[in-house]
């Protein structure tokens, strides 16, 4: 009965330890894309390079 009550525990909670993990490379797609979006938006101050300094550190 102990065993059997073990693997049902593992069946429920397994799922959810894997719910939230996010590859690698969607991490870095999505910090790429974030930068993408700074620097559009920072278009007209891009000359300045604290301006691209501070849209790198950010993400």
């Amino acid at each position: 009965m102990k065993k059997l009550l073990i693997a049902l525990m593992l069946m429920i909670v397994t799922p959810f330890c894997f719910a939230d993990v996010v590859s690698p490379a969607t991490q870095l797609q999505q910090i790429a894309n974030r930068m993408i979006t700074q620097l559009e938006n920072n278009k007209s101050q891009l000359h300045s390079m604290s301006v691209i300094r501070r849209i790198v550190n950010q993400t």
